[in-house]
């Protein structure tokens, strides 16, 4: 079989602050605005459109762009555009906002939804609810490489820049409090996962290893290294004995944690000019696996035939993944 081709795909991006626009004409603070929108294919001239929004025409796009709201709704719209073969494409206003006071490095949601946990490049760690703000810091010059709600939400893992995990308390009465920091990466940890409850986490690094740690008793139990102890910058975790490694050679390595040897049991080839890989996921049924790569290409594998050819490789341009 051969290697499938990267597919290149067009993209667009709309002027930030376009519900602002539509709400100022709406309310009749003035009677008509433009806003931009962009679009883009790698190798192919960009087109860069207006919409006009006024209170006698409603939404009138011009210069190779079409933008409509979508029937019945208030918050979505659809952007094309033809000369990109960019078919129409849902453009949605968020619900809520969470302003922060410098980049995200690492954040999560509970699974209903209900609670935001965030850590910026300051280390600020916030839990943000309905209600609610909850806020700690963490320690000095330290920022959150990745950060989990444990199953109960109740607790938050940090993976941090200080080379440690941090179990924190995300409850009401002791916000911020750190019963356990666990020790032993040699270099920054990337990611983390939970085995079953939580009472057992899994973490990753630039140090190529990957740890599982005995919350409880605040101690490392095993470890697992990638070839040529290659960096881990992300992984997923199956839930039962396969974590599938995210490496800095471009390769996406899978490593049995059900037996207490280093070698993996498969891996990938990175092709032509492999990058970095920056993230991978699992299909929720654990039957597709999708890398992120630095140099912005995805790869999506079907693992029940093998890692050897991707599915699909597509990208957007060279921003990292």
């Amino acid at each position: 079989m051969s290697v499938p081709d990267i597919t290149t795909l067009p993209y667009t991006t709309v002027q930030h602050d376009f519900p602002s626009v539509i709400s100022d004409v709406r309310e009749s603070v003035v009677a008509s605005e433009d806003f931009w929108i962009s679009c883009y294919r790698e190798g192919s001239t960009s087109v860069h459109g207006k919409v006009n929004v006024s209170h006698d025409a409603g939404l009138v796009a011009r210069d190779g762009v079409l933008f409509e709201r979508e029937a019945g709704s208030s918050t979505s719209f659809t952007a094309t555009c033809a000369a990109l073969e960019i078919s129409p494409t849902r453009v949605r206003i968020p619900r809520q906002t969470i302003q922060l006071d410098s980049a995200v490095t690492a954040f999560d949601v509970t699974p209903d939804g209900t609670r935001v946990a965030t850590c910026t490049s300051t280390g600020a760690l916030s839990v943000h609810a309905s209600s609610a703000i909850q806020k700690t810091q963490l320690q000095k010059d330290a920022s959150s490489t990745s950060l989990r709600f444990f199953p109960s939400t109740q607790v938050l893992l940090t993976t941090t820049t200080l080379f440690d995990l941090r179990v924190i308390s995300a409850a009401d009465a002791d916000f911020g409090s750190t019963p356990r920091v666990l020790r032993g990466h040699r270099r920054t940890p990337t990611d983390c996962a939970f085995i079953d409850r939580g009472r057992e986490v899994l973490s990753c690094g630039k140090d190529g290893t990957v740890r599982r740690w005995d919350v409880g008793k605040g101690e490392q139990v095993a470890m697992w290294t990638s070839t040529a102890s290659a960096p881990i910058f992300r992984m997923a975790f199956d839930g039962d004995k396969s974590v599938y490694a995210a490496l800095g050679d471009g390769c996406v390595e899978v490593l049995d944690i059900s037996s207490p040897a280093t070698a993996s049991t498969t891996r990938s080839d990175p092709g032509p000019n492999p990058s970095a890989l920056h993230a991978i996921a699992l299909s929720h049924d654990r039957t597709l696996l999708a890398s992120g790569s630095r140099n912005g290409v995805v790869r999506v594998y079907d693992l029940r035939s093998s890692l050897s050819l991707p599915l699909y490789a597509w990208k957007r341009n060279g921003a990292c993944i």
